[in-house]
């Protein structure tokens, strides 16, 4: 995927504070910014839509990931679990901005037990 250059900073995932309050909008690129492909249901992003879908339907017990050369695996789950975790976001940007993100950090990704099961 080419990078575009406003949105080059999200290529690592960013510090959470503790304790302090903190805007969600500082954690996210704004929806319009997301690359279209990621706010399309087919395509190259689709297998990244449908884990951040099932991560936040179903969470993950166990997993298997390859983070990105130089991406710290503590500070982007951490990242990603206050945007999981956020009721300030539209389901649709959160979802999108999980994806996007996702695909900046990690080589793969994969759910092996979710927390979750629906039949």
């Amino acid at each position: 995927m080419d990078t575009e250059p406003e949105l080059m900073e999200w290529e690592r995932p960013k510090p959470v504070p503790q304790r302090q309050l903190i805007r969600i909008t500082e954690y996210v690129p704004p929806y319009d910014d997301i690359p279209s492909i990621f706010r399309a249901t087919c395509g190259d992003a689709k297998p990244w839509l449908e884990l951040a879908d099932s991560l936040f339907f179903q969470g993950a017990a166990d997993l298997s990931y390859r983070m990105r050369d130089g991406v710290d695996s503590t500070l982007a789950f951490i990242h990603l679990r206050l945007v999981l975790n956020t009721w300030e976001l539209k389901h649709e940007h959160k979802i999108t901005a999980i994806a996007y993100l996702m695909s900046r950090w990690f080589e793969q990704f994969e759910i092996i037990t979710p927390m979750r099961k629906f039949e």
